[in-house]
């Protein structure tokens, strides 16, 4: 489930996942949570961001303007890439912010409706 992204397919984007929502979804579903977890390092998240709001900011440019920011948005997105990377793995994480959650979910078992004494 992707959860941190800036908005997208509009207008159809109509709400995020946290792993309350998810829990809370898969009850009234009737289905059994078997494995719920984050991905994503809290900063690898918020290097996401960043890229994104580069590349973002580049996309909605036209003509002479766009060619010039072009070749530094990729060597700012490739940078900010390498710095996030390498400070998650020495940095802390922290479990407020992800990229997205991993979630397996099983169907209950049905009550057989014929004992199997019977």
């Amino acid at each position: 489930m992707p959860f941190l992204y800036p908005l997208h397919n509009e207008p159809f984007d109509f709400q995020r996942f946290t792993e309350f929502g998810l829990r809370r979804d898969m009850a009234r579903a009737k289905l059994d949570v078997v494995d719920l977890h984050r991905s994503g390092h809290a900063v690898r998240a918020a290097g996401l961001v960043m890229c994104l709001a580069i590349a973002g900011g580049v996309d909605t440019r036209h003509g002479a303007l766009k060619g010039i920011l072009l070749p530094v948005a990729m060597i700012a997105i490739l940078a900010t890439n390498v710095v996030t990377w390498l400070l998650s793995l020495v940095w802390p994480d922290w479990a407020n912010i992800s990229t997205g959650h991993h979630l397996e979910v099983r169907k209950p078992d049905e009550p057989d409706s014929v004992p199997d004494n019977a």
